[in-house]
């Protein structure tokens, strides 16, 4: 997201709502290299908490997460 400067609150509904659909089919939703303004919002939301969400700072760190998320379980422990 590291090209989203502003999100607004039809934004972060539509965001919110995507997770929401996503969460209900057990897909993980991994976000990365937000932007100080978008970050605050999500942050006031609480969506950073929710448990299907993860925030990483790089896009080579949501890579190596997304991966660890495909990973059969016994690779995953390493």
């Amino acid at each position: 997201m590291h090209e989203v400067y502003v999100i607004d609150a039809s934004g972060l509904v539509a965001l919110e709502e995507m997770v929401r659909l996503l969460a209900h089919d057990r897909v993980a939703v991994v976000l990365c290299e937000l932007n100080r303004q978008p970050a605050s919002m999500l942050h006031r939301a609480g969506l950073e908490v929710h448990a299907s969400v993860s925030l990483c700072r790089s896009y080579g760190e949501a890579l190596a997460l997304a991966a660890a998320f495909d990973a059969p379980p016994s690779a995953a422990r390493g």
